[in-house]
């Protein structure tokens, strides 16, 4: 009877081969799995994208590695992330940086080591790897069936270029078929990661430079979220905690929000879903009361809650008073010309007046016309400059002549006092409107002439670095210290000249500062002169470039 055969012997060939063999595939789990962990982490999706790529080409012994992907809502693919990271110019990872591959066409051989910036589609991509002996898996998403969008969508290409007259090993193709549909998937979850994170961004930024205050509350009106101009309306009040819009807004003090008998986050979380433009009043630190126009919504979404827009409406009272005040100091200036003229005009219809009388009569409405059209071109020059429409015919002007030409008018006024000019020698040109600060000067000197003293009236210019500064002075009292930061403001009159001259409209100076700010100059009252001066700057004229000279 025949022995028993005992088992095969292997040779050490092919021991070696079951041990390579069974690392190889250890090291492709291993290789699925440290994939596995990087796309799970998420995070960065360059830096994702940098870590896929290095150990995809670490774990298939390839010597380049890219990757593309495209746009969350196009086909066009884009170079992320090269393994290695830069380019190398020398060794086995040589590889250079190319332009964007728009088609499949023929080129050269070198043209394997170029990496292109992106390809036009995902056929051209695999073209591409095909035809300069890259290993290219396009990275697509399976789509489940039902979906509205049917077969699969390319989010990005991968390729792998083995070394030169190699493939790469069939269990590291395999690799690459197991994990493409999760890289695709975890790439395009990070895509919208950054998408998201973008438009947080973008919103943010939205909210925070808004200039009306934004709320928002949840379902129990606690505060979830506040905008600067929210903080900046409340005073700095910021919450600590779930605070509650009755703690944040006031309510809880007192009927300060003037709600009603309920709240309006209330009503439109369980009610109407939009109350707008409801007036408010707010309380601010001091204790003041703030008057806004809020319009309240209901947020959608699973989770209730809902926003408050507040719009301050303080500068808009204030702009409603003094549109008030404006028109009624104007009524008061354009009557009280019109009154002198009637009467005047009534005198020497129904009076038999000697011819003296009627002189008198005609020059004092002589008086009141002028008065009436002085008024009403500071009202046109006010409008134009509140509007931005003035219109500066800017020239080469010499101030000497300017102030020559205003003194020369100013000296025909009835009752003007006498004018001295003070101008240092080499006194440099300006660039202005002269016909514009001309009405400065005029303006200026009036104002010295009606609320100065008996004595002369100085006109003095200084060059500094830049600028010409022209002073008004007389022998005044000058303007109160308590005055002094409010008299250039408009339909603003000090209690001097309300005095001396209850006729004045108050728009002179504003006027004046306007037009000398139009210039990029400024006006001010001087603080410590010997006399009464207010002062003013004017841009010093470009140096005209020297003539040519003529060669020799």
């Amino acid at each position: 009877m025949a022995a028993a055969s005992g088992p095969a012997t292997l040779t050490t060939a092919e021991l070696e081969q079951i041990l390579e063999d069974a690392q190889r595939q250890a090291d492709t789990v291993f290789a699925q799995y440290q994939l596995s962990q990087l796309v799970a982490l998420g995070g960065n999706l360059q830096l994702m994208a940098a870590s896929v790529i290095g150990e995809l080409v670490r774990a298939s012994d390839a010597v380049i590695g890219a990757l593309w992907l495209a746009a969350p809502s196009g086909r066009e693919l884009r170079l992320v992330a090269t393994e290695p990271e830069t380019d190398a110019h020398a060794g086995a990872g040589a590889w250079f940086r190319g332009d964007s591959v728009q088609e499949d066409a023929a080129d050269d051989d070198a043209a394997a080591l170029v990496v292109p910036a992106g390809f036009a589609t995902p056929a051209v991509a695999e073209a591409w790897a095909r035809r300069h002996g890259w290993h290219g898996v396009a990275l697509d998403e399976r789509r489940d069936l039902g979906s509205a969008e049917l077969g699969s969508r390319v989010v990005g290409f991968l390729a792998l270029r083995p070394a030169d007259g190699e493939q790469l090993p069939p269990d590291r193709v395999r690799l690459l078929g197991l994990v493409r549909h999760e890289l695709a998937i975890a790439f395009h979850a990070g895509q919208l990661r950054e998408a998201l994170a973008g438009e947080q961004a973008l919103l943010a930024a939205i909210l925070d430079g808004a200039n009306e205050g934004i709320l928002a509350v949840d379902e129990r009106r606690r505060m979830v979220r506040l905008n600067r101009a929210a903080v900046s309306l409340l005073g700095g009040r910021v919450p600590a905690g779930a605070a509650t819009c009755e703690a944040v807004l006031g309510c809880a003090q007192g009927d300060f929000l003037r709600c009603g008998p309920q709240c309006r986050f209330e009503e439109v979380l369980v009610g109407p879903k939009r109350l707008v433009d409801t007036e408010l009043r707010l309380r601010a630190p001091d204790g003041t009361e703030i008057p806004v126009a809020a319009s309240f919504s209901a947020m959608p979404g699973p989770e209730a809650g809902a926003v408050v827009v507040l719009r301050d409406l303080r500068a808009e009272r204030a702009a409603e008073d003094l549109r008030a005040s404006f028109l009624a100091a104007v009524s008061h200036e354009l009557r009280t010309p019109l009154a002198l003229i009637s009467a005047y005009v009534d005198s020497l219809l129904d009076l038999g007046l000697d011819p003296a009388a009627q002189r008198r009569s005609v020059e004092r409405i002589g008086f009141a016309a002028a008065r009436l059209k002085q008024l009403v071109d500071e009202l046109l020059e006010l409008t134009q400059v509140e509007h931005a429409s003035l219109a500066l015919h800017r020239s080469r002007v010499e101030v000497g002549e300017l102030l020559e030409t205003v003194v020369g008018g100013l000296g025909e006024w009835p009752g003007m006092l006498p004018i001295h000019v003070d101008l240092p020698p080499d006194l440099p040109e300006v660039d202005v409107d002269d016909v514009r600060i001309g009405h400065v000067l005029v303006n200026l000197v009036d104002n010295a002439r009606r609320y100065g003293g008996p004595g002369s009236i100085v006109i003095r210019a200084r060059p500094q670095p830049g600028t010409v500064v022209i002073s008004v002075e007389d022998d005044g009292p000058g303007i109160p210290l308590e005055e002094r930061a409010r008299v250039f403001d408009r339909l603003y009159r000090g209690r001097h000249a309300r005095d001396a001259h209850p006729d004045g409209s108050g728009l002179g100076l504003h006027v004046c500062r306007r037009l000398v700010e139009a210039h990029g100059g400024r006006i001010w009252i001087e603080p410590d002169a010997e006399r009464s001066a207010v002062s003013f700057s004017v841009p010093i004229a470009l140096r005209r470039p020297a003539p040519d000279r003529d060669p020799a």
